[in-house]
């Protein structure tokens, strides 16, 4: 069986959710009520400045009408370490 080990996802993440959202016309304020996150932790996450766990992440996305996909035998994206994954 496959665990993650931390729960924080990688900053790649927020720059897509950022480019989502503008592409939706949604602002930070609006897509975190709509998440029932902060502003704040949603602009530092876009941002690359803060963590998120996999739970708000979802939830965002989820806000954006996307879902999270996990696909066996994918590897590492822009040299991003296997980490959390064993």
């Amino acid at each position: 069986m496959t665990r993650v080990k931390s729960p924080m996802a990688p900053h790649w993440i927020g720059k897509e959710i950022k480019k989502l959202r503008e592409e939706q016309g949604l602002s930070q304020f609006k897509l975190a009520n709509m998440a029932d996150c902060t502003q704040a932790s949603l602009a530092n996450f876009e941002s690359g400045k803060g963590n998120m766990h996999l739970v708000r992440i979802d939830a965002i996305l989820a806000a954006l009408g996307y879902e999270i996909e996990i696909q066996p035998g994918r590897t590492p994206i822009d040299g991003e370490q296997n980490r959390g994954v064993s």
